[in-house]
């Protein structure tokens, strides 16, 4: 009689020591690194399923850093294998259903960033119904919440555009419950090794959405912080802090913390020297325009090419070169894609090719930095009069009352604002619409909850001729109604 032997060892889901270094070597961006180890642990431990999830991260923040369509293409095919293990792996804890919503959801990022949106739906909508079922299993399983209110917080205001997605996940979102739920893991105590890293993402998603979705920016920095500080050794944590320390208003804290950003030949971060370089230009430093070539040059992926040379052009119309700066416009027209908004606005400015107003471009670099006494002085050399378009007549309109309104000058903001719808709702450009956005700010801290809603409602629906920065206003305006109960 033949005798076999058969294989039944229980898969696990266990952080071992190895999976502990993968981890630590992925959350700082070293991913060859973090693949010996994971390589290693499968010798030792082939049934270990943290392997999995661990390795799907790699695929996640690859592609976010890199954004390369060959990338994606080829990552893209290591979903539906891991999660085929981890559905034949049962383990008998929370991470069994986690980790699969978790391939799932980054997965829904990725396509998202990629163009992929109804793939992405799928994915989303998969990733909430295992996140749901895994809070009825194992309530008390707290990394769940990190994931479950990640998606109830954005779900909350999704631009229009995203709304066919909304309905395919079936869910209608609340920002305020999402993040709530979220911060249940984000900062409970925890003596477990692995919560370290996972916290660490779990603080900047918390950050953003304080920042995005609450108007809470100065508490999205108190998040990011306390757990960014090895930002000089750590090229992730570098990005975190330089990020959130930008919606604060800390240009030459940007500037600081990218200067000392660490340089890994391994796995560099070329979107961090586009940072640093335009970090610079809003202070009028144009030795960033160093930073920002060597993004044009090492960067292969979609994002940023257009804004990157819109920059470089207007930092050369500043400095007195207008032949680099209509060089730099028409290098912005024929190289990048215009998926994203920043990436748009810049391929639109380009066709154009006006020869902007120094001192009013100059101010809105400033404002930009949040050096509003500087802008100050460059917007009040500015004459209307001697302004040849309507386009800038209404930026300067803008700008005024963006600088007032920062100053918390909030009755001479309003003047600005409201000239500046006047004159520009039947325009294809963003200022009106943005001062619509921005009166109903004013008057969301003022208490007056109804031209709040009124205003809030108007920048969502009224500049229908509008072209520019349309899903950021919807956007924001939705999440403003949202904050409002409306």
């Amino acid at each position: 009689m033949l005798l076999m032997s058969f294989r039944l060892e229980a898969a696990t889901f266990v952080f071992t020591q190895n999976c502990l270094y993968a981890q630590e070597h992925i959350f700082t961006l070293k991913f060859d690194n973090a693949r010996l180890f994971l390589e290693v642990e499968k010798k030792s431990n082939p049934d270990n399923m943290a392997v999995v999830l661990l390795e799907n991260y790699i695929d996640f923040l690859e592609n976010t850093v890199r954004e390369e369509t060959a990338l994606y293409k080829k990552t893209k095919e290591n979903e539906a294998p891991r999660l085929k293990t981890l559905k034949e792996n049962e383990v008998k804890s929370g991470w069994y259903l986690f980790a699969q919503a978790e391939v799932k959801l980054q997965w829904a990022f990725i396509k998202l960033r990629m163009g992929d949106h109804f793939s992405a739906g799928v994915d989303l909508r998969d990733a909430y119904s295992l996140l749901k079922k895994n809070k009825e299993l194992y309530p008390d399983f707290n990394i769940n919440n990190k994931s479950l209110g990640l998606i109830e917080a954005i779900l909350g205001a999704v631009p229009q555009k995203y709304n066919l997605l909304v309905k395919m996940v079936g869910l209608k979102g609340d920002i305020k419950k999402g993040i709530a739920k979220m911060e249940l893991y984000t900062f409970a105590a925890s003596t477990n090794k692995e919560d370290v890293f996972f916290k660490q993402e779990a603080a900047f998603m918390d950050a953003m959405l304080h920042h995005h979705l609450l108007k809470e920016t100065e508490k999205a920095w108190t998040i990011i912080e306390p757990c960014t500080r090895n930002f000089k050794t750590n090229l992730l944590q570098a990005y975190m802090r330089a990020t959130i320390a930008g919606y604060n208003g800390m240009n030459d804290e940007i500037i600081t913390i990218l200067s000392d950003k660490p340089t890994f030949k391994e796995y560099p971060f070329y979107y961090l020297d586009y940072m640093l370089g335009l970090a610079k230009l809003r202070k009028l430093d144009f030795t960033g325009d160093i930073y920002i070539k060597i993004f044009t040059v090492k960067y292969n992926g979609l994002s940023y090419i257009k804004s990157a040379y819109r920059y470089l052009a207007l930092s050369s119309l500043l400095q007195g070169k207008e032949s680099d700066y209509k060089s730099y416009s028409s290098i912005c027209r024929k190289k990048g894609v215009a998926n994203i908004e920043e990436d748009k606005q810049s391929e639109k400015e380009s066709i154009a090719a006006d020869i902007h107003n120094t001192d009013l471009l100059s101010a809105r670099l400033l404002f930009d930095g949040k050096y509003y006494d500087k802008a100050n002085v460059f917007i009040s050399k500015v004459n209307e009069i001697n302004l040849s378009s309507l386009k800038e007549k209404l930026e300067l309109n803008y700008r005024k009352g963006r600088l007032a309104h920062e100053q918390k000058e909030y009755a001479k903001a309003k003047v600005f604002y409201e000239s500046t719808i006047a004159k520009g709702t039947d325009q294809p450009y963003y200022f009106a619409a943005y001062s619509a956005l921005q009166l109903g700010f004013i008057y969301e801290i003022e208490k007056n909850k109804t031209l709040a809603i009124k205003y809030f409602k108007m920048a969502k629906n009224d500049f229908t001729k509008n072209t520019e920065y349309v899903s950021s206003i919807d956007q924001k305006a939705r999440a403003a109604l949202k904050r409002l109960d409306e």
